[in-house]
């Protein structure tokens, strides 16, 4: 409706591009993305998310080269340092994605994609204790945010075999959004479980 109503305001159209990554709905996060871009192609939030999007969809190199030309206008953008960080992960360079999502918490200690990607980067190295540690930090930062349960469950289940908590988290994540992408979590879990 936002969008609806001011048309030329980039902002909405983020919003809507964060919410559909949430959901995993790639082609439309693209683009709402892409329609932020295109109202205003200077914008450091439209430029993060886009290039988190690309990420997400595996153009690694074009996601990087958009993450970069948002930090080259503001050098010191949490959620833009942390988007480079996840892409450094996704490409296998620990190091460099450990320093980008380092300086992004040193400027704000609770930017939730910061958090969450410091725990898919411990997730991606094995280490499923510590990135349950940074899943509960980004937890409580944005309590609302059903994903980071679901993530969290998923370091349970995989990583440490542990069932019970990963349903747990699973069963969180189902009452802050009761959802077919919730409940469907939550069944797998379930099906895990079964001896």
């Amino acid at each position: 409706e936002l969008a609806r109503l001011e048309p030329t305001n980039p902002a909405p159209f983020i919003a809507q591009a964060e919410l559909y990554l949430i959901l995993q709905d790639l082609p439309n996060a693209r683009n709402a993305a892409e329609r932020a871009i295109q109202l205003v192609p200077e914008d450091v939030d439209a430029l993060t998310i886009l290039s988190r999007v690309q990420d997400w969809q595996g153009e690694y190199e074009e996601a990087l080269d958009r993450g970069l030309d948002a930090l080259d206008i503001d050098p010191n953008n949490a959620e833009t340092l942390a988007v480079i960080g996840e892409i450094y992960t996704d490409v296998g360079n620990w190091p460099v994605a450990e320093d980008y999502l380092q300086q992004a918490l040193a400027l704000d200690d609770d930017n939730v994609t910061a958090l969450r990607n410091r725990a898919y980067l411990y997730e991606t190295l094995g280490e499923y204790e510590q990135a349950i540690v940074f899943y509960d930090k980004a937890i409580v930062a944005a309590p609302y945010r059903f994903d980071l349960y679901i993530e969290k469950g998923r370091q349970y289940r995989v990583g440490l075999y542990d069932y019970d908590k990963a349903n747990e988290s699973y069963r969180q994540a189902v009452e802050v959004y009761r959802s077919a992408f919730t409940l469907d979590a939550l069944g797998y879990g379930l099906y895990n479980d079964m001896d």
